[in-house]
């Protein structure tokens, strides 16, 4: 659970989806299963990222006699994840915009429309709450629908705090993954922001071929030290780290990078020069159990995060981390104590080889098992969605009202 500082107003959603304000606890009872929350969501886009896969574990996760979802509106069809397309289509429709010139491939449960409102009011429809991430103009895309809005902010970047900016008008309540993520919005909107902490699914770390067999699949020898990279090879992720740390130690050390995006071709050929035959490339897994079983430890050197699920995914397998402070990592640690081999920001070869080190001693393996521990009582799925399922019930019985225009804020 992350614990909102003493000095902060921000409120927060414990594990077990109790709400706490200012210290004051509440439940609400589960709802009949006749009469379920109406819920809807609202992407920009769909492609193998953090956003999406909470997404997935989100709609997955929640009681149906609790939550029914509507629809899902992807904003950019230009584009759908094949995996997490399904995945959320196992759920509700998926409702996304047909590129021009575009045919439609027949996606069972994916309705392709031809402009956004379109599809958005699709996903909308008969909803009592619209949750919203990453999209502008929402005044625009929802004029002349009657619905709560609620508006996610999952990551620490001056563009989230943008996006919710202009988007106030129309919103009710803003959720934070971590304060991290929180701190981008304008400090009035700070002041009525809940803190609701990421979870993962745990099927996806239960191994199932196992850890020799996965390193034999990979061609490695029982005495590497296999160092990993999961995720999104993008500029904000750093992930050349992982290489950096393997090539600055030698020997025995190896680089594995599990997934894809911009930065693939870079960092392979940065790899053909500092790591030849040292370092894996291979595409993104829908099961990541077997990954990490087969690696020693796992490197997040991110610059700018919000709460990383490749972290609690690691930990809830047991998996070492090294990690820079950003996002909800400090926040986590200031609360529960050391859960990962912490570095700088930008850390050079050798402060990624020092953290590799430190990860890897006998003197580490508390630490480990505390991490382990808290993922698996504070950050799962499951967890996640009984705090999202106490928020959204209480913000629909009490029909929060939309906080102040933006006017009203310049003034305050």
């Amino acid at each position: 659970m992350i614990t909102a500082a003493p000095s902060a107003t921000v409120s927060e959603v414990a594990p077990s989806g109790e709400r706490r304000t200012d210290g004051k606890a509440s439940r609400r009872p589960a709802p009949g299963a006749a009469n379920p929350l109406r819920v809807a969501l609202l992407l920009p886009r769909l492609i193998v990222g953090g956003v999406e896969r909470w997404a997935v574990a989100l709609t997955q996760s929640t009681a149906p006699d609790q939550i029914a979802w509507t629809g899902v509106a992807v904003m950019d069809g230009s584009y759908l994840d094949p995996c997490c397309a399904a995945a959320l289509a196992q759920q509700t429709t998926l409702h996304t915009v047909r590129p021009a010139g575009a045919h439609d491939v027949g996606q069972p449960n994916v309705m392709r429309h031809s402009q956004p409102h379109s599809a958005l009011r699709a996903a909308c429809e008969n909803a009592d709450v619209l949750i919203a991430s990453g999209v502008g103009g929402l005044a625009d895309l929802l004029a002349g629908l009657d619905l709560q809005v609620v508006w996610v902010v999952h990551g620490d970047s001056q563009w989230e705090g943008y996006a919710a900016a202009i988007n106030q008008p129309v919103v009710n309540r803003y959720v934070a993954v971590s304060q991290a993520a929180a701190s981008t919005l304008p400090r009035p909107l700070q002041q009525q922001t809940t803190i609701i902490a990421n979870g993962v699914d745990v099927r996806r770390c239960a191994p199932r071929a196992g850890r020799d067999a996965q390193r034999r699949q990979w061609g490695f020898d029982p005495q590497h030290k296999l160092i990993g990279y999961l995720g999104r090879q993008s500029p904000e992720k750093n992930p050349a780290a992982a290489l950096l740390a393997a090539a600055e130690l030698g020997g025995e050390y190896r680089a594995v990078y599990v997934g894809g995006g911009p930065l693939a071709g870079e960092l392979q050929r940065q790899a053909a020069q500092l790591l030849p035959g040292r370092c894996l490339f291979t595409p993104f897994l829908p099961h990541v159990g077997d990954a990490l079983a087969a690696l020693d430890v796992l490197i997040a050197a991110s610059h700018t995060e919000g709460f990383s699920l490749t972290l609690v995914e690691a930990w809830l397998a047991g998996v070492p981390v090294v990690a820079t402070p950003v996002g909800a990592v400090a926040e986590l640690q200031a609360t529960h104590g050391p859960l990962a081999a912490v570095i700088f920001l930008s850390p050079s070869a050798e402060a990624l080889a020092q953290g590799v080190q430190q990860a890897l001693a006998a003197e580490f393996a508390p630490t480990i098992e505390r991490a382990r521990r808290l993922a698996w009582r504070h950050w799962t799925a499951e967890a996640m969605a009984a705090r999202w399922t106490a928020f959204l019930w209480e913000i629909h019985d009490g029909k929060t009202p939309k906080p102040p225009t933006a006017g009203a804020m310049a003034a305050t």
